[in-house]
């Protein structure tokens, strides 16, 4: 498994990206600070939109894209 890099994205079901941030990858324990950004994506869209529902991810880019799930 060679990581390449990640994406991290918050945003509505229809509009997935409203937000997003790619990174290169930087080492091992890298996961959960790409997390805390996603959380904190989400939540400046919730602060100024309280009325939609908003998503976060975070993209393992690797030989294939792996979607991971929030800890």
């Amino acid at each position: 498994m060679v990581i390449t890099g990640y994406t991290v994205s918050a945003g509505t079901v229809d509009e997935p990206e409203l937000l997003r941030l790619t990174s290169p990858y930087s080492g091992p324990g890298f996961e959960p600070l790409l997390w805390d950004i996603a959380d904190r994506l989400k939540a400046e869209l919730e602060s100024r939109h309280p009325a939609l529902t908003f998503h976060n991810s975070v993209t393992r880019h690797e030989r294939e894209d792996v979607q991971l799930t929030h800890p």
